[in-house]
């Protein structure tokens, strides 16, 4: 048989057994992603009763502190006006929430700033109608607005509120298109037409079978769910019990509510059972509740949003269930503990093996036909590499070394640690190949039994991947060596040789090299790049179409094909599928992997293509089940919304979250509506959200200040962003989110302007411009009065002048006077300067003479003293006398006092006259005084001792009549 014709027999066994198991492909779903949001989170009351989405993706929840709203990334709270729970909402056409509370009902509309606003219509009741109960449910049908209490119908046609029914027993209400049901426990189901109770043909049946809901059917039909008694199916004139598969179940558990879904499945809630997903046929799907992965509270109200996860009200907190994701959990719900290493099914059930151990999920089809309600088993532990199936038997790697199961019995054949996997060489199925922690072993069959032969002898390298090529080689990979080219001997009994690849035959690095066998080729990928063997050249060479697809330094960590030829793949740093056309061509889709990639294992990473609608991949706790025949709406587009805009500078909220324009809630902000700051608000900050709510945290956001910013900012998981001190300008906000599956939103903007500072407001600039007018006004007019002024003060100037020109001529006649004079003083100045100096020569003069007078008649006297004998003793008291003639001669005081008083302007004779009892010799004294002259000198003057000066000055001032305190000499100097 040649290698095409093996190769379509092996296609046409494994589509065969494909489509044979297809029909149970939902038997190895999961648990849906499950997210749990308690109060504390959003920061409310704990009860939560009816839910709804509007036209933006904004959620809206009845709350126990009041309407709860979620928009993606914040929650916030609204009061209604009396602060009573709220138990039901309902959504208008024109965005407006209606809710019903404890005695109080009306609705939620944003004011003019966005901030949705309660209007009360229960206040528009009488005051004796203003006791109306608990609000139930309210219902928008059409142009009117019901509310629902235990006993009263009230409807709002938007202009008044009016009583339909009053003083029934209600025990539920429903609305079927546009038909509003109410089921009244003793007596059965009616509806309203016309403000009038019209009961239903053959509900009396009903009698104390409460129902819990009712879900649309095609042409008028529907289908009735009773709280403990099972589903009922209205064919439009009779009710008959629905004997489904679902019915027994059904009629165990209390139901609470139910909801019909997109998917055309039906979601129950229980009042603690948790949820039940059941097909339109009546088949259980799903069951999430304690056991598997659900907070089991009493459910209240079940929401389907937009990209179709199943949102729950709860007794306490909510929860978001994503019923439409392709992805589903295997892990802790199932008892399965460990990371996902290895997976295989059969008829026995799933076999899971972990790195804690081997775990089998059991089909018993005979009483269970799900797989949430599959008992799980554990036959072994340790960590479990590779299952597969040998002769009836389940063949295990085991770090423990090589096992069989069968019939759940435990059976380890080889003590030789670390078996990897194991391959049935082409040319001898009595043998089995064993890749090991030590390299690779053979086992041969031997009377039924399989008995090993031992390590082969030539290579010992550990050995976890490894491919058999068509002639006998085997190449095997080893995570941070390189490639090995292995040639056993015929009989498996010794390996004849080994071959290294590495750098040097091609690859861009020795590291994190495997091989996976794709499309009957063998691809090796690296840790930079996917490559193939070139036989010619004995070289390994890039993959030109691989290459093509994801580069030349991509690092495939693991690759599966299905039998479409369609190539699952986990990288480095994402995963996805190549898909493949009926040209050979492959085209790339990561997207919706994004959603498990970072929770996949990366150690011994793992993908296992089970059949058309099974891919498991193994994750850091159990695995990951994908559908790949699930269409999912988690690629539809997404929304952003601005929801809040604040100033800073304040802490002032600008807008709230929600336009509006004609009575009509919008996306998108009006273009009527352009609001204006002062510029006092110039530093804002936006927050805003997108409506994508499957991990929210990772979704990110880019944006852009038209106005102020020149490009788009890089992506960002912030959901706000402040701008500060911006002048004064019209502004544009525009922003974008991006989900995890890469999809982008449309732009969402926000138009604003910040008003100018006052001194730079129009008005500012028009006083700036008058006043510039005005300077220049009065410029011009100050200037013609400064030129009239200079007119007169020119005239003026000129008369001026002649007089001072006339004064001039006087004051040059006076001015040669006091030139005249100032010369003849100058004259007489010098006349007495010279005079002074003759006086102060001529006083000097006497000094000098007086001074050698006094020294001859000291010498005199000491000759008379030594020598009283001396016959010339006569002779020498005649010269004494006449030197002390010559020294008091009074002819030279005579001349030294008139030049005296010539220079200093009459001192002497001014002193007598103020002092006439003045002797001569004070009046002398005086002068020496005057003339600043030392107490020896006056004593050489007057010829008396420096004493006699001493006395002399003091008779002076007394006779002066000077105080102690008044210096003397500065007197006389003065006077």
């Amino acid at each position: 048989m040649n290698k095409a014709t093996t190769s379509l027999l092996c296609a046409i066994l494994l589509f065969i057994s494909l489509f044979s198991s297809s029909a149970t492909a939902d038997d190895y779903k999961g648990i849906p992603f499950i997210t749990t949001y308690l109060p504390k989170q959003y920061n409310a009351g704990m009860q939560n009763n009816d839910l709804l989405q509007d036209q933006r993706g904004v959620i809206y929840i009845a709350n126990n502190y009041g309407l709860l709203e979620y928009d993606g990334s914040r929650w916030r709270i609204y009061s209604v006006s009396n602060g009573t729970k709220v138990r039901s909402v309902s959504l208008h056409a024109n965005g407006s929430i209606y809710v019903g509370a404890q005695n109080q009902f009306g609705y939620f509309f944003p004011n003019e700033e966005g901030l949705m606003t309660y209007h009360s219509l229960s206040d528009l009741l009488p005051d004796n109608q203003q006791q109306i109960g608990e609000v139930w449910k309210c219902y928008v049908i059409e142009k009117n607005i019901y509310f629902c209490t235990d006993t009263h119908i009230y409807k709002y046609d938007g202009r008044s509120v009016s009583i339909v029914a009053q003083d029934i027993e209600i025990g539920s209400s429903f609305v079927i298109g546009n038909q509003l049901y109410i089921y009244q426990e003793n007596k059965g189901l009616y509806y309203i037409e016309k403000d009038h109770q019209i009961m239903v043909y053959g509900s009396e049946r009903f009698i104390n079978k409460r129902i819990a809901g009712l879900l649309p059917l095609a042409n008028d039909r529907f289908l009735v769910c009773t709280e403990e008694n099972g589903l009922y199916y209205y064919n439009g004139s009779k009710f008959e019990k629905w004997k489904v598969g679902a019915s027994r179940l059904l009629t165990s558990v209390f139901i609470q509510t139910v909801l019909s879904l997109s998917n055309h499945t039906i979601a129950i809630g229980t009042r603690n059972n948790g949820i039940f997903l059941i097909s339109n046929e009546g088949e259980i799907l799903a069951k999430l509740d304690k056991e598997r992965g659900f907070n089991n509270k009493a459910i209240f109200g079940l929401m389907e949003d937009e990209f179709g996860n199943l949102w729950v009200g709860q007794n306490n907190g909510l929860a978001k269930i994503e019923i439409s994701s392709p992805f589903t959990y295997i892990s802790q719900q199932f008892d399965l503990e460990g990371a996902g290493y290895c997976s295989y099914a059969n008829k026995d059930g799933l076999y899971l093996g972990t790195n804690n151990g081997l775990y089998l999920i059991n089909n018993n089809k005979e009483t269970q036909n799900n797989l949430n309600d599959y008992s799980t088993s554990k036959p072994m532990n340790g960590q479990i590499y590779s299952i597969r199936e040998l002769e009836n038997k389940i063949l295990l790697g085991h770090e423990d070394g090589a096992t069989f199961l069968e019939h759940g019995v435990v059976n380890q054949f080889s003590t030789t640690e670390g078996a990897w996997k194991f391959i049935t060489p082409q040319n001898n199925s009595s043998l089995l190949l064993e890749g090991n922690y030590l390299g690779m072993k053979v086992y041969r069959k031997e009377n039924g039994q399989w008995e090993s032969n031992g390590l082969l002898e030539g290579l010992r390298e550990s050995s976890r991947v490894f491919i058999e090529n068509v002639d006998g080689s085997i190449w095997m990979t080893h995570g941070y060596k390189g490639v090995f080219k292995i040639y056993p001997a015929k009989d498996y009994s010794k390996i004849d040789s080994v071959r290294f690849y590495g750098e040097k035959n091609g690859f861009a690095t020795n590291r994190l090299i495997n091989v996976f066998s794709i499309n009957n080729e063998n691809i090796f990928c690296s840790g930079e790049g996917i490559y193939r063997y070139d036989k010619e050249g004995d070289k390994f060479v890039l993959h030109e179409k691989f290459t093509d697809i994801f580069g030349s330094k991509i690092h495939i960590r693991e690759m599966q094909e299905d039998a479409n030829g369609n190539i699952y793949f986990i990288a480095s740093n994402f995963s996805g599928l190549l898909t493949k056309d009926k040209f050979n061509d492959y085209s790339l889709d990561t997207k919706i992997f994004n959603k498990i990639h970072s929770k996949l294992n990366d150690d011994l990473e793992d993908i296992s293509v089970l059949d058309f609608g099974n891919v498991l991949f193994g994750a850091h706790e159990g695995f990951i089940h994908f559908d790949p025949q699930k269409q999912s709406v988690l690629l539809n587009p997404i929304k952003v919304l601005i929801r809040r805009v604040l100033s800073t500078n304040d802490d002032l909220i600008l807008f709230d979250g929600s336009f509006q324009t004609k009575g009509e809630v919008v996306s998108s902000q009006p273009a009527s509506v352009l609001p204006e700051y002062s510029y006092s608000e110039n530093s804002v900050l936006f927050q805003f959200s997108s409506n994508f709510v499957d991990e929210d945290m990772k979704t990110e956001y880019s944006y852009y200040l038209k106005g102020y910013e020149d490009n788009w900012s890089a992506w960002t998981i912030n959901t706000e962003k402040e701008y500060t001190n911006l002048r004064e300008g019209e502004y544009e906000f525009t922003v974008k989110a991006k989900n995890i599956y890469d999809i982008e939103s449309e732009i969402a903007s926000y138009h604003f302007s910040i008003n100018p500072p006052w001194y730079r407001t129009k008005i500012a600039y028009f006083l700036y411009f008058v006043l510039f007018v005005g300077s220049i006004s009065t410029v011009v007019i100050s200037q013609n009065v400064v030129h009239t002024k200079e007119k007169k003060v020119m005239k003026l100037t000129q008369k001026r002048e002649l007089i001072r020109k006339d004064n001039e001529i006087v004051e040059l006649s006076e001015k040669s006077k006091a030139e005249i004079m100032k010369l003849q003083n100058e004259n007489l100045e010098l006349e007495i300067n010279t005079k002074n100096k003759e006086l102060a020569s001529s006083t000097m003069n006497l000094i000098d003479k007086n001074q050698l007078l006094t020294g001859l008649k000291n010498d005199i006297k000491h000759i008379l003293d030594q020598d009283k004998k001396n016959s010339n003793t006569r002779s020498l008291k005649e010269m004494l006398k006449k030197i002390d003639r010559s020294i008091t001669h009074d002819d030279e005081w005579e001349h030294f006092q008139q030049y005296f008083d010539q220079v200093h302007g009459d001192f002497t004779t001014r002193l007598r006259q103020a002092y006439a009892n003045l002797s001569p010799q004070e009046v002398k004294l005086s002068n020496y005084l005057r003339m600043s002259l030392s107490t020896k000198e006056i004593a050489q003057l007057m010829n008396i001792t420096t004493r006699g000066v001493e006395i002399a000055r003091y008779r002076l001032r007394k006779k002066l009549n000077l105080d102690r305190e008044v210096n003397l000499s500065e007197f006389i100097g003065r006077f």
